[in-house]
């Protein structure tokens, strides 16, 4: 979201703003200041909140959605838990629309402590919801998104996203929408790409309206920080205490479920790749799936000190430098990494027309 919002100046300052700072102690620090504690214990004011105004403090400079959208940035889709449902809310006013809000007043810190608000060290992150109360209507914009021929498609995902939202549409059972981490519903951030790619298979009018029927390259980089300390339990008689079982049961699921959301994304697009665009060509997509993940380490001694970092908001200069090292080598090592730039390389140096019949060795060094 920072990126975002700041575009590439922010790589001279996330360092000193996030990276190598103690988030996590001068959090402490702020829900332990007696100075705090008034506004904190009227029960509406909580330490998400209080975590929120420190985002803004180091980070967003008290920007909104508002500031992101008319500094023509990147896209940040931003995704927060519903407790009392398990509703995966995403931060676009499409979403916002369903609670008749205006997601241009919210602020970016904000749906940052929703989006990382981990149950049990945060509390959740609430939203007013005024759902019937203004002219939105979900069956309607379902229908305008997919075409007339909606109720005639087979789209699980749509449908099962489109009940999700239904029952949040009843504002009085569902007043105050309740967010939490958004890895509860989604651990990578694919879901909401998953339905758009089965949407845009089931329905001809959501390929034109979205741009799809005209995708050439389509790049995904899942950044999976799986912590997987060591453990001895295999050894011993004795099974694990609660807690350790509790974070395992937890942990390894979500796991493979992030592998299998990847290989069925894989799938999708070679199933988008059979169909065909308004000028009866086949739908020639370039898919490049871009995993960094501790497992591709080779040295078993680095993947063991990089899988035993704790999931933490304070890290040792050392660990940063570390970890920013290694990301930057296992990206530059994933072969789908290494065909985009020479795919995108070969488009800027070639003329109109021949980029795809050019072979990338024919490129100028220089260029590469």
């Amino acid at each position: 979201m920072a990126y975002a919002l700041h575009g590439e100046r922010l790589f001279d300052e996330y360092e000193k703003r996030f990276l190598k700072r103690d988030v996590q102690g001068e959090l402490v620090g702020k829900v332990l200041n007696p100075l705090n504690w008034p506004q904190m214990s009227g029960g509406s004011f909580t330490r998400s909140d209080l975590a929120a105004e420190y985002y803004d403090q180091i980070l967003f400079d008290g920007a909104t959605f508002g500031d992101l959208r008319s500094r023509g940035g990147p896209f940040a889709n931003v995704a927060a838990t519903e407790v009392t449902t398990g509703t995966r809310i995403t931060f676009n006013q499409n979403t916002f629309d369903l609670f008749c809000a205006d997601l241009s007043k919210v602020t970016l810190a904000r749906a940052a402590a929703a989006s990382s608000a981990v149950p049990g060290v945060f509390a959740p992150v609430d939203f007013d919801n005024f759902a019937g109360r203004c002219d939105f209507d979900l069956r309607a914009n379902e229908t305008r998104v997919l075409g007339s021929d909606v109720g005639k498609q087979n789209l699980g995902r749509a449908t099962l996203r489109d009940h999700e939202l239904a029952a949040l549409e009843d504002s009085v059972a569902h007043r105050y929408l309740h967010l939490i981490d958004g890895g509860l519903s989604d651990n990578v951030g694919l879901r909401t790409l998953l339905e758009g790619m089965e949407a845009s298979l089931a329905s001809e009018h959501f390929r034109q309206i979205s741009g799809f029927d005209k995708l050439k390259r389509f790049a995904v980089v899942i950044v999976n920080s799986l912590a997987d300390a060591e453990n001895d339990w295999g050894t011993e008689e004795k099974p694990p205490n609660v807690v350790s079982m509790l974070i395992r049961a937890t942990g390894v699921p979500i796991d493979r479920y992030s592998y299998e959301q990847v290989e069925l994304l894989r799938d999708f697009v070679r199933a988008l790749q059979k169909l065909r665009g308004p000028d009866g060509q086949p739908l020639a997509v370039e898919f490049y799936a871009i995993d960094v993940n501790f497992d591709a380490i080779a040295d078993p001694e680095e993947k063991r000190y990089f899988r035993n970092l704790p999931t933490s908001f304070v890290l040792s200069a050392e660990q940063v430098d570390r970890l920013r090292e290694m990301a930057g080598r296992l990206l530059r090592q994933s072969a789908d990494y290494q065909r985009l730039l020479r795919d995108l390389d070969a488009a800027r140096t070639c003329p109109p027309g021949l980029s795809d019949l050019m072979p990338v060795s024919a490129v100028p060094n220089e260029r590469k």
